[in-house]
Parts: structure tokens; sequence; C-alpha cells
């Protein structure tokens, strides 16, 4: 008996995107035409079937995560490529519109009422997997999706504060490959994430939680508003490393001159080196940002005093070599 194979369902295009362990070709479903994009793994070793069972199991549980922030996991498919070796394939919703990263990067940084818009959608895609016990581990400008919906004509209303030729964004989060289901437990161990994003608990190599996804939405977040990233190589010393277990950051002038207290309190309520006392997903989306009402002398001395002017001026994310 033959089973299914990706190539029975899916006519393989052309290449999407490229990473570490993986590409990504455009697909087109034979039996419905859908466009979709196929991730597909490089070979690997098929004698480890402790890891073959778990990574079944893992894509079962992303086959039944459904959110509107959160790329669909369509189908997937495990084939021979030789006797002793594997390749596997996972079956995406398509986006058509890029990454919040291209975004950043064309406009250098985003207006602060259009980045509310944004993150409050990522916070709420990763209420969802947190929620379903799933930490994403590698939250990044890259791996945020935007899809969107472009004006036709003058007369059209905007859904948000969006730029004037588009109706409507939507936030879709992507890119599971360091998914960690944590059932029960909700603790894990592994080394992973991008190296400007990582939480210090993880560098640490001790036991995280989702936390991790609160650290990084924190550097995201921060990354939108001015262009570069909290942490970075450019402003050592200390190091890279060292800045992020030290959780050493601040808010450079002139970068952040226009940008309102209450912005602040939540970045530095994120960028917490003590993940118990870090924002969880729940606390960031309650937080008064995302209200009309928010009292300024609560945070404005704490804030002024990380508002400083940098002895060496970041560079933009752009040109950046670590991101």
């Amino acid at each position: 008996m033959r089973w299914p194979s990706v190539f029975d369902n899916y006519i393989i295009g052309k290449e999407l995107g490229t990473g570490h362990y993986a590409i990504v070709k455009e697909g087109i479903n034979k039996r419905t035409e859908e466009i979709v994009a196929i991730k597909i793994f490089h070979p690997q070793l098929n004698d480890d079937q402790k890891k073959n069972k778990q990574f079944k199991e893992e894509i079962d549980v992303l086959l039944r995560v459904q959110h509107p922030n959160i790329v669909n996991l369509l189908d997937t498919f495990i084939e021979p490529v030789s006797k002793s070796q594997i390749q596997k394939y996972l079956i995406l919703e398509k986006i058509d519109s890029g990454e919040l990263f291209d975004r950043i990067v064309r406009k250098t940084c985003l207006r602060v009422n259009e980045t509310k818009a944004l993150f409050k959608q990522i916070l709420i895609g990763l209420q969802y997997l947190h929620g379903e016990n799933i930490i994403h581990r590698d939250i990044k400008p890259e791996n945020i999706l935007l899809n969107i919906t472009n004006r036709r004509h003058p007369d059209e209303e905007q859904l948000g504060p969006w730029d004037e030729n588009e109706i409507h964004i939507q936030v879709k989060i992507a890119d599971f490959g360091l998914a960690k289901f944590t059932g029960e437990m909700q603790f894990t161990t592994t080394l992973c994430g991008t190296p400007s994003y990582v939480a210090p608990e993880v560098l640490r190599k001790i036991e995280y939680s989702s936390k991790v996804d609160m650290w990084s939405a924190g550097v995201l977040l921060y990354v939108c508003l001015c262009g570069f990233p909290p942490f970075s190589d450019t402003l050592s010393p200390p190091s890279l490393k060292e800045q992020i277990l030290q959780g050493i950051f601040a808010f450079y002038s002139p970068y952040w001159d226009e940008i309102e207290d209450c912005v602040l309190h939540l970045i530095s309520h994120l960028l917490v080196v003590n993940p118990e006392k870090r924002y969880s997903v729940q606390d960031a989306i309650q937080h008064p940002w995302f209200k009309e009402s928010f009292q300024e002398s609560t945070a404005s001395s704490e804030m002024q005093r990380l508002k400083i002017s940098p002895e060496r001026v970041p560079k933009t994310y752009s040109e950046l070599s670590i991101i």
C-alpha cells in the first residue's frame, strides 16, 4: 500500500523563501486550485522513531489550531527520500502581503497608532497559542505576516489607522518551526530563538515558560516604533548576550522623544529579566495603552530616566547584521 504523496495533491511551484531548516515554495491544490505555501524541510535521517512520533503529535496539535491571527496549517506529508532519509512537508495558508519586517524596513519605523493596531493583533494571537499550551519561541518581525486589503476606490472606509492606500491589515503569526507544546508542565529548556529577540532565561538554559514570547514581543514592539532593536552588538559593550541577561536597554533620544510614556511603560514591563515579574499576554492586552485613558504622571518619572542620548547611535533595522 502506498501512502499519499504531496505530489499527488499539490503542484509545487516557485520558491517563496528559504531558511536554515527548510525552503518555502508556492503550491496549488490540484483538486480545489487553492494557492498555498509549502514548507519543505531539508532531508533528515529516518533513524529516530521517537523524534518522528513527536513531530507527528505536534503537527496534529497545529492542525487543530484555528485563529484569525495565526497562519493555518492545512496538511502535512512525510515521505522517504532514500532508505535512510525522509523529507517533511507542511502545507500552509499563503499570505501574500509580506512580512512586518519588510514594512519596518520600508518605512524605517511605524507610526504609534499603526503599531498599536498591529501589536494588539499579535497579542491576541499569542493569547490563543498560550491558551493552547503552545509557546512560539521565535516571535520577530520576519515571522509576522500581513494580510493587507488595499483600497480599490476612494470612497472605501478604512478599518484602522493604516496607510492611505490600505483598508485593513490582518496580522498572521507564522513559522512554528521552533514552537514547543508544553502540555501541563508548561516549562521547557531548549535553547532556540533569534539572538536579538531571545529571552534571558533561554540564554541561561534554565526552565522557561510562555513568558519568553512576551520578552520577544517587547523587543518587537520596540523595533516597530524606532526602527532598531533594544539589544544589539552595535551597542556593545557590554556584549549582546550581557545586555539581554542584565536587561540593559534605553529609549534613545531623539528616536523616542515624541512617543508617549504609556508605550514605554508597556515595553519596560515586557523587557523584565525576571519572568515572574514580566507581563503575561493577559497583562499586556489589559495595558492602558490599548484603552483611551492613561495617567501619564504614573509613569513619567520612571520612563524619563530611560530616555537618554546615545553615546553610540544605533543603526536602523535594515542595517543591522543581527536581527
